[in-house]
């Protein structure tokens, strides 16, 4: 429905001028332009605006122009509306950070970079790459890159450090005397 909207400042603007003058104290006016300025420092998603409408604010009606109409009192309406905003602020905050997630994912490293973040030698991370064949990159000219799942999932796998406690290795009794 807002998906014409093409900037969320129009949006804003319309909100504040439904606050402003709705007929209600100067301080619930106050802490709705406060809710209002961080839904300004936000991205416009038309489709996250649209869920939060329907979850937080089903009592308001705002039509694609974001004129706003409502049932019951002001009041009502303006902790509706302030709930919608702050409901779109979690959605949006939320697929930012599954987005952050998604691009960390797709982060790539050179082979010495790779070695670095895995903590061993530029030797060590050849080997896992030619013999063992435990990870894989892809080429890119004459350079190959690690994405970071690959990186995660082999320090996953990788042994813990140290010398192993097998049969030779277990440490012996003390000796009382």
């Amino acid at each position: 429905m807002f998906t014409s909207i093409i900037s969320h400042q129009y949006v804003a603007d319309r909100i504040k001028g439904f606050v402003l003058g709705a007929e209600t104290s100067k301080s619930t006016q106050h802490l709705m332009l406060h809710t209002i300025k961080e839904f300004e420092a936000l991205p416009w998603i038309p489709l996250a605006f649209e869920d939060a409408h329907k979850a937080a604010a089903p009592m308001l009606k705002i039509s694609k122009d974001i004129t706003i109409t409502y049932e019951g009192g002001v009041e009502d309406a303006l902790i509706s509306l302030d709930s919608m905003l702050r409901k779109y602020a979690a959605l949006i905050h939320t697929e930012t950070a599954k987005l952050a997630e998604f691009a960390k994912k797709l982060k790539e490293y050179t082979a010495d970079e790779a070695a670095e973040v895995l903590g061993v030698s530029r030797a060590t991370f050849d080997t896992y790459t030619s013999r063992r064949k435990l990870i894989t990159g892809r080429k890119v000219g004459t350079s190959v890159l690690y994405n970071q799942a690959e990186i995660d999932r082999l320090r996953e796998m990788r042994k813990p450090l140290g010398r192993p406690q097998g049969a030779k290795n277990k440490p012996k009794p003390a000796e009382t005397t």
